[in-house]
């Protein structure tokens, strides 16, 4: 009987130990995983990064056109009235 629990608990050990390899196998794959993404994201995260900063600076254009665009309204504005209400 001691040599059937021996050989039962090489058996357990086997396959602990194959679920054990398997297991830290998984665990580089997805450690690389992981690292690939992280890398994804920092890619991502400056080119969201540079499209705020694009953004900001077309909204900052667009107010100057506009401003523009209202001062020569009002000039032409002003050269359109009779020149006794000047």
């Amino acid at each position: 009987m001691p040599e059937d629990r021996m050989s039962e608990l090489e058996r357990r050990l086997g396959v602990f130990v194959e679920r054990f390899e398997r297991l830290d196998s998984d665990n580089v794959r997805l450690r690389g995983r992981v690292e690939a993404l992280l890398e994804e994201l920092e890619g991502l995260k400056r080119e969201c990064e540079a499209k705020s900063l694009q953004l900001e600076s077309l909204t900052q254009q667009r107010l100057e056109v506009r401003a523009r665009v209202r001062r020569i309204r009002e000039h032409v504005s002003s050269l359109e009235e009779p020149i006794a209400n000047r």
